[in-house]
């Protein structure tokens, strides 16, 4: 599952897909949404990228 965040509405939602979704589910903007990242999610891409 891969969570995302709309930048217009702040509604975070989770997919199974990997595919950005096009418009938020909540308030329908287009173009707003953006994947969603944890701290732990953003420390394991930094230590990795590190290596």
């Amino acid at each position: 599952m891969v969570k995302y965040f709309c930048k217009s509405c702040s509604y975070r939602f989770t997919t199974k897909g990997e595919r950005i979704p096009r418009d938020c589910p909540a308030c329908g903007v287009k173009g707003d949404v953006s994947k969603d990242y944890d701290a732990d999610t953003l420390l394991k891409e930094v230590i990795e990228e590190d290596f």
